[in-house]
């Protein structure tokens, strides 16, 4: 083992990792188990390089899994916030792969994220990684969010619930419909948890009702059954009577969307939200009258 880390400060990333992974440590063993002093200066190694940056994107992968492998192999999650601020970084690199191995890791540390100095800005740096072009990480970010929010202690989640909820509703509209229902029944999940807290996300709930109940005509059915999981968790929040006429045995679109407006109008703040959903219903009845007479 001595031999193989003393390497590490002579050779490239890449040829270190493959000598460790022919290193024979026995399965009830780990690399903490093994007294080495060069540990210090390993350590030292992979942050510099980390912090600088390796010029190919190759070596960039090699080098966030490797360090990913001592760290996890010397230190109990959460990482010491001198770590855990490269992989806050590396969540919104410009290499997808790197993206998605510190989302990987950062979703690992669910358990104890409310041990995390800074957590608010972690969290932040996975909601601007809904921004990507690359969809796959977007999914990532998605995933990664959800298992964190399920641990996060509410006084926390309360502080950034709005700006989630937000974060949320562009991806409720993205052309990939895997990111599209996932958004939209992850945003009804954000309502249950905050259950508490709805009057603070009223404005952004009745925002978001515009994506829900269009994409109740979606042709991709895990997307309509999102919209329809998502809505039920509206109602219920708003002490709405829509619930019902979400269940198979009762639907019908139209009356899901007179039933809304009719709550929206009894509710001030509503108001303006009504107006939109009738106003996006006649721009689709018109293309679709359009559409019919081949204009």
């Amino acid at each position: 083992m001595l031999r193989v880390i003393t390497l590490l400060t002579r050779t490239s990333p890449k040829k270190v990792i493959f000598q460790l992974m022919d290193y024979p440590v026995p399965a009830d063993k780990t690399l903490s188990d093994y007294n080495f002093p060069q540990f210090p200066d390993t350590l030292h190694y992979l942050y510099k390089l980390s912090v600088e940056g390796p010029r190919r994107s190759e070596d960039n992968v090699i080098t966030i899994i490797f360090l990913t492998e001592l760290l996890n192999n010397f230190f109990k999650d959460p990482f010491p916030e001198e770590f855990l601020v490269l992989f806050r970084n590396w969540v919104n690199d410009s290499d997808p792969a790197v993206s998605k191995l510190s989302l990987q890791k950062i979703a690992s540390m669910a358990p104890v994220i409310n041990e995390i100095e800074n957590v608010c800005s972690l969290l932040i740096s996975i909601l601007d990684a809904f921004l990507s072009q690359d969809k796959t990480v977007v999914i990532r970010a998605l995933m990664t969010l959800r298992r964190l929010l399920g641990k996060l202690d509410k006084v926390t989640y309360s502080s950034l619930c709005t700006r989630i909820a937000c974060s949320y509703c562009p991806l409720m509209d993205h052309i990939n419909g895997g990111i599209r229902s996932m958004a939209i029944r992850h945003f009804g999940e954000l309502l249950r948890d905050m259950s508490q807290y709805t009057w603070m996300l009223n404005d952004v709930v009745f925002g978001g009702l515009v994506p829900l109940i269009l994409f109740l005509e979606d042709t991709e059915a895990r997307v309509v059954k999102a919209c329809k999981h998502t809505l039920e968790i509206c109602a219920s929040e708003l002490k709405w009577s829509t619930s019902y006429l979400l269940k198979d045995e009762h639907y019908s679109f139209e009356l899901v969307v007179l039933n809304i407006c009719n709550n929206l109008v009894s509710d001030p703040s509503g108001f303006t939200t009504t107006r939109v959903i009738e106003g996006t219903l006649k721009d689709i009845q018109s293309d679709e009258k359009h559409d019919e007479q081949g204009i």
